[in-house]
């Protein structure tokens, strides 16, 4: 069994990598990211970025792109497919095209960049 010095530590270091993600992430998106101007920027011809925050309730249907979640604020579970995955700033999520999802519960403070990518 673990002790608590043990776990705290391990809490410790994944938060401290999430940090370090989530900086590198920012630095290399930082002039998308700081377009407050526009919340869609179409990035080539297959490749459209968008920041989502539902309120209440997530109503996603299956998309025709494949989609990159990267969690911008707050906590949310994705149900995909019947898989729960719970998410929280810095992290990245994957849906294939046609994949039945939705963010099941999520805090009031929730956003995710969604990056669909790959033809139709």
């Amino acid at each position: 069994m673990l002790s608590e010095k043990s776990t705290s530590e391990g809490q410790a270091r994944q938060k401290s990598a999430r940090t370090r993600s989530l900086r590198v992430v920012n630095e290399h998106f930082e002039p998308i990211f700081n377009a407050s101007w526009a919340s869609a920027v179409l990035l080539r011809q297959y490749r459209v970025l968008e920041l989502f925050s539902p309120r209440d309730i997530d109503t996603q249907t299956p998309h025709a792109r494949d989609e990159l979640y990267l969690i911008a604020s707050g906590s949310a579970v994705l149900n995909r497919d019947g898989e729960r995955l719970a998410a929280s700033v810095g992290d990245v999520l994957f849906v294939p095209k046609g994949m039945a999802h939705r963010f099941d519960t999520f805090s009031a403070d929730f956003s995710t960049w969604v990056l669909f990518f790959g033809p139709e």
